[in-house]
């Protein structure tokens, strides 16, 4: 590798104070955060999401990868301006050189150093990838200027960024999108080909848990069989989710039913007890016996989605599939509660433990045909005797 590039890798391991704000930046005796550099300043706002370890990773990479790119450039983020942050959008789709920025997954700290073998990409961002970058970096400098730290966000000068968030729910799975994935995954479960079947039964059940409980990933992941007990009333899974917290949420007897034909896929009883505090809620496809991490669980959907995709003609139906998520489950899980299964809003609120009932109100809504064929009862007022 050449030196030039392993002395700037070794200068993003330790950047330096920020003696003087740059262009975009304000005098430290101005912020709001206790920070002396761009690192110290981030993980101010990282610190924004430590009851959430799933969503704080994601944008400790964002974050780390941003900085080392503008160090790199001999920039910080008090002089970032708008052409760099397209820029830096454009070197996401193809980050270059390759020798710096792309390579296999590897830890990133080995016996507490530095990796030399860790890269922070093992490819070029899709899309979608890009703008969920993008939309994570807006974050964090509309967090800066709030605080202090910086002057403005160029960020809200570069396309394609939103600024203000849209009260209606779209990224849920329409009927035709949601009807193909499970189909294509039944379809998987009933193989003759023993390692798709086993495949198949354990990605009809993570979609069961997905969809009719609405967890969040975090939540699917950290859970365990011990978290599902009776009572008098019927089952539910008691799950620990954002700041620690634990909510009962009741389940179906359809969840039951597919929790019986996953367990006894594996050799489990049935039913599960209190003392299976070591089996997962969801585990690996041979013994079923490891958890599946949150990362395995986001490849695993997003691959069936992309696949079931492949299955369906209807151009929006496949758009929906490709760009796909787990969280787009739960999306789906909170809009058929409330438009199919014509759920009350409070119930469905309380099942995906929002914090404010107004969370899950977006979700309520009508399909384009049935609101265009509602509105065809609005006349005209009729004309008044003269």
């Amino acid at each position: 590798m050449d030196d030039t590039h392993e002395l700037a890798r070794a200068e993003v391991s330790t950047p330096p104070a920020r003696t003087a704000p740059g262009t975009n930046g304000r005098p430290d005796d101005e912020s709001l955060i206790n920070a002396h550099t761009d690192v110290e300043a981030i993980d101010v706002w990282l610190a924004r999401y430590a009851d959430s370890a799933s969503t704080q990773e994601s944008c400790r990479k964002e974050g780390a990868r941003f900085l080392m790119w503008i160090q790199m450039r001999g920039l910080e983020l008090s002089t970032v301006r708008v052409e760099d942050v397209n820029d830096y959008k454009a070197f996401l789709a193809d980050p270059q050189p390759a020798e710096i920025w792309v390579g296999k997954r590897r830890p990133r700290m080995v016996d507490g150093r530095p990796n030399p073998l860790w890269r922070p990409f093992n490819g070029p961002l899709s899309k979608a990838s890009i703008k969920q970058s993008a939309t994570i970096l807006f974050g964090l400098f509309e967090f800066l200027v709030s605080a202090n730290w910086l002057r403005a966000n160029p960020w809200r000068l570069t396309s394609k960024v939103r600024v203000v968030k849209d009260e209606h729910i779209e990224r849920y799975l329409a009927p035709t999108a949601r009807d193909a994935l499970f189909s294509y995954v039944r379809q998987l479960s009933t193989s003759d080909d023993k390692l798709l079947r086993a495949h198949g039964v354990r990605s009809y059940w993570l979609l069961t848990v997905f969809y009719l409980a609405g967890p969040r990933r975090s939540e699917v992941a950290n859970a365990r069989m011990a978290d599902i007990y009776r009572d008098v009333k019927g089952w539910w899974w008691r799950i620990t989710g954002k700041g620690n917290k634990t909510a009962d949420v009741p389940l179906t007897a359809d969840f039951v039913d597919l929790m019986k034909v996953y367990r006894t896929h594996y050799s489990l009883p049935p039913l599960p007890s209190p003392a299976e505090t070591d089996i997962p809620l969801v585990g690996d496809v041979y013994t079923g016996r490891r958890p599946a991490s949150a990362t395995v669980i986001y490849r695993v959907i997003v691959e069936l989605c992309r696949r079931a995709a492949e299955t369906v003609d209807d151009p929006w139906a496949r758009e929906q599939l490709i760009n796909a998520s787990p969280h787009w489950l739960r999306h789906t899980s909170a809009s058929d509660q409330l438009n199919e299964a014509k759920l009350p809003l409070l119930v469905v609120s309380k099942n995906h433990r929002h914090a404010n009932i107004s969370t899950t109100a977006p979700y309520l809504h009508v399909e384009r045909s049935e609101r265009h064929d509602a509105v065809q009862a609005h006349h005209l007022p009729k004309a008044q005797p003269e």
